[in-house]
């Protein structure tokens, strides 16, 4: 190599490196960010304890459900415990929490006025939404927990929401 070649050379070689310990340094950062922002920030901490149990009343809510549930103030009170766990999400700064919530408490938003039955098909599909919470609460994505079966089981809570709505009495039409 004459001199013009080894320099270009080693210029190559000290951009490459620089890039390496950059990239490094980056991941290294998100890492320590990360870490501190958890394991640091005890309110932080309370807060995704606090959501866990949330996680756990849900799941024993929706066991102890005996549908047909046509009760307004039981069928509303699983909407407002999605509802929470989407604002403890965003608060606790969990965003991918809150959105999967935000999407559940979407399709069962008939459940506010009372105008949703929670059928076993839908307390079905709950309870399988509910046990994917704790794993985006942990950090794992969609695509690590299963972006089919996410979307699957999304279309089947749509699919049983607008079956069980159909299938309810309008007003008026209740028997006496």
């Amino acid at each position: 190599l004459d001199g013009g070649d080894m320099v270009e050379s080693h210029r190559k070689q000290a951009t490459a490196e620089a890039a390496l310990f950059f990239r490094d340094a980056k991941k290294e950062e998100a890492l320590v960010k990360e870490a501190t922002s958890f394991e640091d920030d005890d309110e932080q901490r309370e807060m995704i304890m606090a959501i866990e149990q949330r996680i756990d009343e849900l799941e024993s809510d929706l066991l102890a459900l005996n549908p047909p549930v046509t009760d307004a103030d039981e069928v509303r009170s699983i909407f407002r415990e999605f509802h929470t766990l989407k604002g403890e999400g965003a608060i606790c700064g969990m965003k991918a929490v809150a959105e999967f919530c935000h999407g559940i408490e979407t399709e069962i938003e008939g459940a506010r006025s009372g105008n949703l039955i929670l059928t076993n098909e839908i307390v079905s599909v709950l309870q399988e939404l509910t046990a994917i919470v704790r794993p985006i609460l942990a950090g794992e994505s969609r695509e690590e927990i299963g972006e089919d079966l996410i979307n699957s089981l999304m279309q089947e809570l749509r699919d049983a929401v607008i079956e069980a709505q159909s299938d309810a009495p309008e007003a008026g039409d209740e028997e006496e």
